[in-house]
């Protein structure tokens, strides 16, 4: 393949995704070393004597990312988090965050916005939110029962696993990987939440607050959202160090970030909080994790 070929044929093709997506094409690839594998970008493929059969290779490598990266029914949009480890909890926050602990991840999606009212409405047929305000907001009113039947239907539907974060996969992405993060983006909570103070009182659009440093919007406030895990007082003293979720004694589950009416404290990344599993209210939503 010439040169002339790749700037005319792929180029425009393979920016468009590099554009779309992030500097680096390798975040979609899990098994990749993302240091020592060279991003799929405009000045790397005039590299004219590169072999034809590894910029095939990269070209598929941006189609799979693509699909893992939104779901095809709904077009629901997830962001890879890199696997690793964090220490989970906090020192200045509730007892029931304590105590701080290693926890070490597998990489995963994470939903980039929080379910949407028309994504709820194309699988489930109707619309449980108290804020009817537009397809872009977070569907709300929903029980952690109801999150799990649409999953179960959105499973079925596109032959694909979704599933709700377990708590520490959800603490993870929201510190962009585990870092030392009051909020999720960073200190400056009118830049990346809807909370009590700034909210007029309902919530709004999925998208409309910075992301954090990965990508993902909205896990400071506007909504909470539901967890895998059972909620224990304790439950950091019992988790685990890889891939923890709380599965012990208890029926409450788990909801993090808080919500539209929150203070600042119950928005942080670290707050934690449980609710009955069919309890539904006007500042409880979800995210979704994929696990394929």
């Amino acid at each position: 393949m010439t040169l002339w070929c790749i700037k005319n044929k792929l180029i425009p093709f393979i920016v468009g995704f590099t554009l779309a997506i992030c500097p680096c094409a390798w975040a979609g690839d899990k098994t990749a070393n993302t240091a020592s594998r060279p991003a799929l970008s405009l000045e790397y493929l005039q590299v004219t004597d590169y072999p034809d059969d590894v910029l095939y290779q990269q070209v598929k490598a941006f189609q799979a990312f693509q699909k893992k990266a939104r779901e095809p029914v709904t077009g629901m949009e997830f962001v890879w988090v890199p696997g690793g480890c964090f220490n989970m909890g906090s020192n200045n926050g509730d007892s029931d965050e304590k105590p701080v602990h290693d926890v070490c991840l597998d990489g995963f999606w994470m939903g980039k916005y929080e379910v949407t009212q028309k994504e709820w409405q194309s699988i489930m047929g109707n619309n449980p939110s108290s804020f009817k305000k537009g397809d872009a907001f977070p569907v709300e009113t929903v029980s952690w029962n109801d999150a799990r039947a649409f999953i179960k239907k959105l499973n079925k539907k596109t032959g694909q696993t979704f599933t709700l974060p377990s708590e520490a996969q959800w603490e993870y992405a929201a510190r962009s990987g585990g870092k030392t993060r009051r909020y999720s983006g960073g200190d400056n909570i009118d830049r990346f939440a809807w909370y009590g103070k700034n909210s007029s009182g309902c919530t709004h659009k999925v998208g409309t607050k910075t992301s954090n440093d990965l990508g993902i919007h909205d896990m400071s406030g506007n909504v909470w959202e539901w967890c895998q895990d059972i909620y224990a007082y304790n439950a950091y003293k019992k988790h685990r160090n890889n891939n923890p979720i709380y599965a012990s004694s208890g029926s409450d589950r788990v909801n993090r970030g808080g919500g539209w009416f929150m203070k600042p404290a119950n928005v942080r990344c670290a707050n934690r909080n449980g609710s009955t599993p069919d309890n539904r209210d006007n500042n409880l939503g979800f995210r979704l994790l994929r696990t394929d």
